[in-house]
């Protein structure tokens, strides 16, 4: 990372964006150095600074019931979300540009959106200044949007005429796709909020590392990879600095479309045990290039208990499912109550979630296989294994023998 050249761009598309832009344009820069050089170090900055601010605020916080715990796993989190952020808005540019008038290149898309974001990440270091922090912070989000309107027209050849509605397609649709993917990191802050994650070891952390670099040859693109990495880089010890150069140089396969739903039907058999399949539905959502297939099924136990069964293909978004991997990785998460339980864990390529209430007989099951397939099973049941069991029904090896199928995504 050459820390003085990115100090010099960020100078140089915050005070000179009409002169910097053709220059970025022209720029040979890999999308890895781009994600692992300018978006990593704005992305910790953001990140650390959210985490002062957050502890600043520390007494008040406390009195609503958040520890010191809660803001750092938030500050992780934000970190994280940033390279999912920049990777989906990324997408959506290459994806929209033909669209309007410009041209189809990723790697320009990108260039766009990790540059025109300098003023969003500088101005959030605002946040550690009381009072009008938040109005900085408003301001370097306003100045982002204008330098992603100047740069699309260098980067992907936007028509200045067609700028304005470029940029706020790509914004909007932005927003409305980074809360898909806040919902699937969502688990991921209930596994982690619980723990002191100041306390984790250079071991735990290495661990993380490896299943970083598993995922990424399993499965994910180079901005997966990146993603990845920056769970572990979060954790801040000398272990991940020597581990992400390593990681950095994997080459990765590309997400795969999602199987056609007639081939999850396999999956839903017509009866698992003494239960017999009530009901049945397949189908393949394509929207926005990021497909995912899913079956759906239900079982009647015949003491008046039904339990859902659904088999999913996340295929083109694999990587974000990769991501969650990473993370429980990391640490099993179990908690424990009187009348039940919630536990989270990883076991070679597959990782697990189990919840059952004992109180009102209700639980779940899920099962992600290769990173990529989601086998869950949630219902009343008279026991938590009878809902396992429905899940032990699938043939998840073969499941997992199609992690590599399908078309590569495009």
């Amino acid at each position: 990372m050459n820390i003085a050249k990115i100090i010099e761009r960020i100078k140089n598309i915050l005070l000179t964006p009409k002169v910097e832009w053709p220059a970025i344009a022209s720029d040979p820069a890999s999308a890895a150095s781009i994600y692992q050089g300018h978006v990593l170090l704005l992305a910790a900055v953001s990140a650390l600074a959210g985490w002062l601010a957050w502890a600043f605020l520390g007494s008040i916080s406390n009195a609503f019931g958040f520890g010191s715990n809660f803001f750092l796993v938030s500050a992780i989190l934000s970190f994280v979300l940033t390279f999912a952020a920049v990777f989906v808005s990324a997408w959506l540019a290459d994806t929209l540009a033909p669209k309007f008038g410009g041209g189809k290149d990723p790697l320009q898309a990108l260039k766009t959106v990790a540059y025109s974001w300098t003023a969003s990440w500088v101005a959030s270091i605002a946040a550690i200044v009381p009072v009008i922090g938040w109005l900085i912070a408003i301001a370097g989000a306003i100045y982002s949007v204008y330098l992603f309107y100047l740069g699309c027209q260098q980067t992907l050849k936007i028509p200045a005429d067609k700028a304005v509605g470029f940029t706020a397609a790509v914004i909007i649709l932005t927003i409305v796709l980074m809360f898909v993917v806040s919902s699937i990191t969502s688990s991921v802050a209930g596994m982690i909020a619980g723990r002191s994650l100041a306390g984790r070891t250079a071991a735990g952390v290495e661990a993380a590392v490896a299943a970083a670099a598993e995922a990424a040859k399993a499965g994910g693109t180079s901005a997966d990879t990146a993603r990845a990495s920056a769970i572990a880089a979060a954790a801040g010890t000398a272990a991940v600095t020597a581990a992400l150069g390593a990681l950095a140089g994997q080459s990765a396969a590309v997400p795969h479309d999602a199987l056609p739903a007639d081939d999850l039907k396999s999956f839903l058999p017509d009866s698992i045990g003494n239960m017999k399949r009530a009901t049945l539905s397949v189908s393949r959502n394509p929207a926005m290039g990021m497909q995912i297939s899913k079956g759906e099924a239900s079982y009647d136990a015949g003491d008046g208990n039904r339990i859902e069964l659904s088999v999913v293909d996340t295929g083109g978004a694999s990587g974000f499912l990769a991501l969650a991997g990473a993370a429980v990785a990391m640490g099993d998460q179990e908690t424990e109550t009187d009348n039940g339980f919630n536990r989270t864990r990883r076991a070679g390529s597959r990782w697990f979630h189990e919840e059952w209430d004992g109180a009102s007989k209700r639980g779940e099951y899920s099962v992600f296989v290769a990173d990529r397939f989601i086998v869950k099973a949630e219902g009343d049941a008279a026991s938590f294994e009878q809902i396992k069991g429905v899940v032990d029904g699938v043939d998840l090896a073969r499941l997992e023998s199609l992690k590599d199928s399908g078309a590569p995504a495009k």
